[in-house]
């Protein structure tokens, strides 16, 4: 079994509900988000930037 089946024999069987990964791209995207002004009337918030894993 090549890694990429392994890949997505994992993903399937862990349910992650995006269905991949996430890019380190992604987690960046997030970090830049909160260190401009964009974020600036953001106060005391988690983010989860996990493709759904601890969605209730």
């Amino acid at each position: 079994m090549d890694h990429s089946k392994k890949l997505r024999v994992w993903i399937k069987k862990h349910g992650i509900p995006l269905g991949r990964f996430g890019a380190p791209k992604e987690v960046a995207q997030v970090v830049l988000f909160l260190a401009s002004d964009h974020s600036s009337f953001v106060t005391g918030s988690l983010y989860n930037v996990d493709g759904g894993m601890q969605a209730d």
